[in-house]
Formats: structure tokens, C-alpha cells, sequence
């Protein structure tokens, strides 16, 4: 359950390239986390992505591959202590984007 108390974000990347890099713009929510996040890319996407879970130290956690027109995923991430985390998305260039969120 999430304390109404404590404040919540999304955090947003947006960048001006994607045709075959990451979505130009995607969010993670809820940030704070509980036991799921999902990731929205906004619209769906033209091509196979990547998704990958990292550490507050930067240890990939698991990678997801995503097909083609994936808009929105949702990660159960229940299993994982409290922290800061990190995800990345990966288009079919290689280039990645980072966002980050905590979960409680």
C-alpha cells in the first residue's frame, strides 16, 4: 500500500532520436515502488527493445526482451529489498537510456 505521506514521482526521459533506438520518451512509475513497476513507452514501439533491471551499484538484475509494439510492461519486482534501482532500455542500435526509482 502506499503512504499517502510520502511524496511520488515519475520520472520521464525524453530524447529527440528513435527510429532504431530507445523510445524517445518513456516513464517508470510508481516511484516510490512496491511490489510492481511499470514502464510506459508512450506509444508503441516500432521494434524489439530491451529492458534490464540494475542495482544501486550498477549489477544487471534480469533483462527482459520486448517485441515489436510494446507500449507498457509492468515488472514484479516484490522479490527485491528496498533501494535504489535502476532501469535501461535498449533499442536495436545498442544506444540505451537509464531511469531510476526506489522501491520500499
Amino acid at each position: 500500500m502506499l503512504d499517502n505521506n510520502v511524496p511520488s514521482c515519475t520520472y520521464t526521459f525524453t530524447s529527440a532520436r528513435e527510429e532504431d533506438g530507445a523510445p524517445a520518451s518513456w516513464k517508470a512509475f510508481p516511484n516510490p515502488a512496491g511490489d510492481e513497476i511499470t514502464v510506459d513507452f508512450g506509444q508503441p514501439a516500432p521494434h524489439a527493445l530491451q529492458l534490464r533491471l540494475l542495482n544501486h551499484l550498477g549489477k544487471a538484475l534480469e533483462e527482459r526482451q520486448l517485441p515489436p509494439n510494446t507500449e507498457r510492461v509492468g515488472w514484479d519486482i516484490g522479490g527485491l529489498p528496498p533501494g535504489l534501482y535502476y532501469l535501461q532500455v535498449f533499442g536495436r542500435d545498442g544506444e540505451g537510456q537509464s531511469l531510476k526509482f526506489l522501491k520500499f
